[in-house]
């Protein structure tokens, strides 16, 4: 009906509206009063200040405009993933089909080629060229053909994608709304598309011969194109150089996908669908209003093109960091000490000493800082391996702490399931006389005296240890061994095999063969010093494991050591289950009991709906439909670290402010 109206004013215009040979103009089109207001109200202007402001553009530009070969636009940057026709118009199926039903049921009739209006088009890239003789890029064009050339790569899944999801909003043809909205639900579909291909399971790995760790890299790749690209859109709407219209689709493209994958993940493909539908009617104005977004809202607005730059940014540091990965992997086969810089940390290699560790410092390191430590979990003997892991978990921990603290990574080597567990300090590693803590206290006096020789920098004698899982276990156990070198121990998924420090149970889970194995007597002062920090998901136990069972012949919980005799040995695992309880969570909370009571600093949470890791959550909801919406603890995990390290900052000025206090008295 608007376009109907804007042609017939455009008609009555132009036969009884003539003066002087010019004629009149018309009222400004929805689109145009859109376009309009977004150019007066200066938030594209403002976009581009955001990004000069927080990213380095020339190094990413100059870091993908090599990557670009014979491509012409950055969009366009080619993808390591190679997959055939077939299989890229397969996982096309498998994705629309995850979204539901009616989005499915029209992407398939497409991609089957039974639709009645759109043909697709599969073409060598090249093949096919444009009006200037140059290779056609993915389009739908005349209203009839989803057309997408063949570049053998990951890009043909995206272009196909990106392109069938265009015919979803055509059954009016392309209205008004169209031409400014209409690029927002092929980007959101990208990026879920992301989301889909992060969480391939093992099975469609394997079966399209991709490999998992390329896939990541060529998904953020994807990303961070596609935002370079929009950046060029920006820079060209507010230098006037481009088509304005054009410039504001791929622009509000990017802001309003952004906005979209932060909504419910079981409400996204119905916002989707009403965004269609607006277009379709040609509503300028509830497209505007998608996914909660006001365009006016000068400050909201601002909120959310800083969330788009961060994300970029965070985005293509973790594609620089796993490029400079590669440089400490292959650097590190020298089996020499060595450092390496990544932005504005630095990262210390130590591989000469008894146990191998990683040491990463802020450039501008303070006196007075605490240490935090983490040991790897991945048990293996390959060196290539275990090194890949302690920065993995490095990176996560520097992230946590916003890159301000320094974090060391002792990396225990395993040399067969037959051996001591040394990820876990089993009581086998100290057979013998063997003393793998004293190597570890020798790693951390080690980090000390970098941090001292390179930065002339003290940090606190006390460390705060963290764990998760395997981890988790090595953390309360060598607080067990050496609580006079703990301030925090932060401890996950680990609620099985919380040690009681008297003599009812020998180590791990108690101490009456303590002097026997660590020749010293237990520092039950010192251990009372330790503010321990506990947590777990409540649902740790629903997974498992096939080769551990209980006192009735019970398939036993995969994550709890109580039953896990290389990492308990049995008969101490049993007196502790008839002591304290069968159940996981009976066991721990009399455990808990009883350390308050011997005066033990401990907490205990125990988080709602969640399992150990996102891949036992995804196998529950799988196999019983009475789970729903669960996940691994990951995303909890972050808050709980920084909540314990923040607590302990809190208490060591509160100490700092006692003491000064004294020392003035």
């Amino acid at each position: 009906m608007s376009k109907l109206k804007d042609n017939l004013l455009k008609l009555i215009n132009k036969i009884f509206n003539k003066k002087n040979n010019k004629i009149e103009s018309l009222p400004p089109t929805q689109s145009e009063k859109l376009l309009n207001e977004i150019r007066s109200g200066g938030i594209i202007k403002d976009f581009e200040r955001e990004i000069n402001n927080g990213l380095n553009i020339v190094q990413l530009d100059s870091l993908y405009g090599k990557k670009l070969g014979t491509e012409k636009y950055i969009y366009n940057l080619p993808l390591a993933s190679k997959l055939s026709e077939n299989q890229t118009i397969s996982i096309a199926k498998q994705f629309f089909a995850s979204l539901g039903t009616e989005l499915s049921e029209k992407a398939n009739r497409i991609l089957s080629g039974e639709d009645s209006q759109f043909k697709l088009v599969f073409e060598n890239y090249g093949q096919s060229l444009d009006r200037n003789g140059n290779p056609r890029e993915a389009e739908v064009s005349n209203f009839s053909e989803v057309y997408c050339p063949i570049r053998g790569d990951l890009r043909d899944l995206y272009n196909i994608v990106h392109e069938v999801t265009h015919t979803f909003d055509l059954s009016n043809g392309d209205t008004e709304a169209r031409k400014i909205f209409g690029e927002i639900a092929p980007q959101c579909m990208e990026r879920m598309l992301d989301e889909y291909l992060l969480n391939l399971n093992d099975g469609d790995i394997q079966k399209y011969g991709i490999v998992r760790n390329i896939l990541i890299q060529d998904v953020r790749n994807r990303q961070v194109s596609t935002f370079l690209s929009r950046k060029d859109n920006i820079k060209s709407f507010n230098n006037g150089a481009g088509n304005k219209k054009l410039d504001l689709r791929y622009i509000l493209a990017q802001i309003y996908s952004s906005e979209y994958m932060k909504l419910y993940k079981k409400t996204r493909t119905s916002e989707l669908l009403k965004l269609m539908k607006g277009i379709e009617s040609n509503d300028t104005i509830s497209c505007s209003k998608s996914f909660g977004i006001d365009l006016k809202n000068k400050l909201k607005m601002q909120f959310i093109m800083s969330d788009i730059v961060s994300n970029a940014k965070n985005t293509s540091n973790q594609i620089l960091l796993q490029k400079k990965l590669q440089e400490i992997l292959e650097k590190s086969r020298e089996e020499k000490n060595f450092k390496v810089s990544i932005g504005n940390q630095n990262v210390h290699i130590n591989l000469e000493s008894k146990i191998p560790f990683i040491l990463i410092t802020p450039s501008h390191l303070e006196n007075g800082q605490t240490l935090v430590m983490e040991s790897n979990n991945l048990e293996t003997n390959n060196k290539e391996l275990l090194l890949k892991q302690a920065l993995d978990t490095g990176r996560e921990l520097n992230d946590i702490f916003n890159g301000s603290n320094p974090i060391l990574i002792p990396i225990l080597l395993s040399e067969s399931p037959t051996e001591p567990y040394y990820q876990q300090l089993s009581t086998e590693c100290f057979e013998n006389g063997k003393r793998p803590d004293l190597d570890i206290v020798e790693a951390i006096d080690k980090a000390k005296e970098i941090m001292n020789e390179v930065y002339s920098t003290k940090v606190n004698d006390k460390i705060f240890l963290n764990g998760y899982s395997s981890s988790s276990c090595f953390a309360q156990r060598f607080s067990l061994i050496h609580p006079e070198l703990i301030d925090t121990a932060c401890i996950g998924g680990s609620s099985g095999s919380i040690p009681i420090p008297n003599a009812d149970l020998d180590y791990p889970l108690g101490i009456k063969n303590f002097k026997e194995l660590f020749g010293k007597s237990f520092n039950i002062e010192e251990y009372r010093k330790i503010t321990f920090d506990y947590y777990v998901g409540s649902l740790e136990c629903e997974i498992k494991s096939l080769t551990r069972t209980d006192e009735d012949g019970n398939l036993a919980p995969m994550h709890d050591m109580s039953y896990f005799t290389r990492s308990v040995p049995s008969d101490v695992g049993r007196v502790q289950r008839k002591n304290l309880g069968q159940d996981m969570f009976e066991r721990a909370e009399k455990t808990v009991s009883i350390l308050k009571n011997m005066g033990i600093n401990i907490s205990h949470r125990i988080i709602p709906n969640r399992t150990h890791n996102n891949k036992e959550a995804i196998e529950l909801m799988k196999n019983n439909p009475n789970y729903k919406n669960i996940k691994g603890i990951h995303d909890e995990q972050r808050q709980i670290i920084s909540s314990s390290f923040r607590n302990m900052l809190q208490r060591q000025n509160s100490m700092k402010k006692e003491n000064n206090e004294i020392l003035k008295d």
